[in-house]
C-alpha cells in the first residue's frame, strides 16, 4: 500500500511539473523583430535614394529606345518564425522595398526590389530585377566588390565607360538566357536578352 501511494505521489508530482512547464511555455510572449534595410544598403544602387533615377532609359543594339518612369514605391515584409512555440510564435520580419515602373516610351516592363532575407545561416540583401520576365538577383554587398568573381574593373557600353561593374546571370544560374551588368553609381548599365539577341544599354 505504501509503495502504491509512493508511486502515485511521484506520478502526481511529474504531472504537476509538466503542467507547470506547459503553462510557462505557453505564456512566453511573442517578441517580433523587424530588420530594416539601412541607408548604406539602399545606397548600393541609385534607385531608392536618387530621384534622378525615377526615370530610366535604355537603347538597344537594334536602335530601339525604352523609357520607364517610377509609379510608386511599396514596402512589405518577409516573415520567418523565430522560435518553436506553436501557440505563440515570435517572428523575424525583413523589409522589402519595391519600385514599380511604367513604360512611357517603347513597350516592356521593369520592377526593382531590394529585400533583406534569411538565407540558410545568414541574412543577405538581395536586389531583384524583373526585366521582360528575365529575373536577376544580385547580392547588394557584391556590387563593387573587387574580390567577387563577377567583378569587372571597367566596361564600355553605349559610348560610355563604366567602372567597378558587377554582372549576374538570369535567375542565379550560369545559363545563356540573360545577363545583367550593374554598378553602384548608375545602377543597371546593360541587360543582355539572349533569347532575342537584344542588348539594352543605359542612356545617360
Amino acid at each position: 500500500m505504501k509503495k502504491t501511494t509512493y508511486i502515485f505521489g511521484i506520478i502526481s508530482l511529474f504531472t504537476m511539473l509538466f503542467q507547470s512547464c506547459t503553462k510557462i511555455y505557453n505564456s512566453i510572449a511573442a517578441i517580433n523583430e523587424y530588420y530594416y534595410l539601412t541607408a548604406s544598403q539602399l545606397n548600393q544602387t541609385p534607385y531608392f535614394t536618387n530621384s534622378k533615377f525615377d526615370t530610366i532609359s535604355f537603347s538597344s543594339n537594334h536602335g530601339d529606345t525604352l523609357t520607364f518612369v517610377k509609379t510608386k514605391t511599396d514596402t512589405s515584409w518577409y516573415g520567418e518564425r523565430a522560435n518553436s512555440n506553436p501557440d505563440n510564435p515570435s517572428m523575424n520580419y525583413f523589409q522589402i522595398i519595391s519600385n514599380k515602373y511604367k513604360t512611357i516610351k517603347g513597350s516592356g516592363s521593369i520592377e526593382i526590389r531590394h529585400a533583406k532575407k534569411e538565407n540558410s545561416y545568414q541574412y543577405v540583401n538581395i536586389i531583384e530585377v524583373n526585366f521582360f520576365d528575365l529575373i536577376f538577383n544580385i547580392y547588394d554587398d557584391r556590387i563593387g566588390l573587387k574580390s567577387s568573381p563577377f567583378y569587372m574593373d571597367s566596361i564600355f557600353f553605349n559610348s560610355k565607360m563604366y567602372y567597378d561593374v558587377h554582372y549576374v546571370y538570369h535567375d542565379f544560374t550560369f545559363n545563356d538566357i540573360g545577363k545583367l551588368y550593374i554598378n553602384k553609381n548608375f545602377g543597371i548599365v546593360q541587360i543582355e536578352d539572349k533569347r532575342t539577341n537584344v542588348f539594352w544599354s543605359l542612356i545617360k
